[in-house]
This record gives C-alpha cells, sequence and structure tokens, in this order.
C-alpha cells in the first residue's frame, strides 16, 4: 500500500502517513483511504441490493474479523435491516399475488360450478 514518494508526487499527494512504529503495518495515503471508504461504501449498497454479504459468511465461518468502529458498526447493521425490511416486503407481495392467485382460481372453479348446474337444469 505505501508508495514512494515518486509515485505520490505524481498523484499529486505531499506523501504518505507517518508509519506505525510495532508491527510493520502499512500506512495508506489519504486519497488511498478515502478510495477504500467509498468502496466499503459502494459493497454495502450491492449487499442491500442483492441481499448477501461476504463479510457476515465470513464471521459465521469463523474467520477472524476487523474490529470496527462505533459508526462503522452502526451502518452495517441500518444496511443489514435494510436489507431485511426489502426483503420482508417482498414476501409479502409474493404472498399477496399468492392469495389473489388463489382466490381468482377458487372464483373460476365457482363460476364452473354454476354453469355446470345450469346445463344439468336445462338437460
Amino acid at each position: 500500500m505505501a508508495k514512494h514518494r515518486s509515485e505520490l508526487s505524481k498523484m499529486g499527494q505531499a506523501g504518505p502517513l507517518p508509519q506505525a512504529a510495532a508491527g510493520g503495518l502499512l500506512v495508506q495515503t489519504r486519497s488511498q483511504a478515502i478510495g477504500a471508504a467509498h468502496e466499503e461504501r459502494d459493497n454495502e449498497q450491492d449487499e442491500r441490493e442483492v441481499g448477501y454479504s461476504p463479510r457476515a459468511e465470513e464471521a459465521q465461518s469463523g474467520a477472524p474479523t476487523v474490529k470496527r468502529s462505533h459508526k462503522e458498526r452502526l451502518t452495517i447493521v441500518k444496511t443489514r435491516l435494510n436489507v431485511l425490511e426489502a426483503s420482508l416486503e417482498e414476501l409479502y407481495q409474493g404472498l399477496r399475488r399468492l392469495l389473489g392467485v388463489e382466490n381468482s382460481q377458487e372464483e373460476a372453479e365457482s363460476r364452473i360450478d354454476r354453469v355446470e348446474s345450469l346445463n344439468s337444469r336445462q338437460r
């Protein structure tokens, strides 16, 4: 992630942010951090539309998860709630369509019975 100063100057950056002393952590430039935040937001938007979260799958599999800030966790919970609400609404719409089909079928069967009854009376 860390780039040479010559590469950063080409991108209009002053240089990398100070590196952490312990652990040899890689450092992100400000633009890389902003890019990562935008990518995270886009991923969450995709998850809302698709209803699938690879991070949730990783957490369930026991893979180590990244420690997130309270704001990030709140955003994730809101995203998941939105996905659940959308899924529930889709289920209700499907149920209404199914009940509508059943009612239509019952009406059709009732009409058929009446027609058959009228035909048998005329004979």
